[in-house]
């Protein structure tokens, strides 16, 4: 009886740390998953910012050419006057 009644207690006690640990373990995962959650977001704000980035280098790039464009004509224009003011 007496050897029965030590090893209900020390089941109980197995229980209970058992119990603790599960508790302090899913505590654990969820304290990761906000970590990775956190995580997550931070690489979609940076992702979106790369695409940010990304769509104002083209913008750039798009306005270069226009201007390099623009550039072109006038040189076209300026030769042109040039030749008419050689002619006269």
């Amino acid at each position: 009886m007496q050897h029965s009644k030590r090893e209900m207690e020390t089941a109980a006690k197995l229980i209970d740390k058992l119990h603790e640990e599960r508790k302090q373990m899913k505590q654990r995962i969820k304290n990761k998953n906000a970590v990775v959650m956190q995580q997550e977001q931070q690489i979609q704000q940076r992702q979106e910012h790369v695409e940010e980035a990304s769509r104002a280098v083209q913008e750039m790039r798009r306005e270069m050419d226009r201007k390099n464009q623009e550039v072109k004509e006038l040189e076209g224009e300026v030769q042109i006057g040039r030749a008419k003011l050689e002619e006269a």
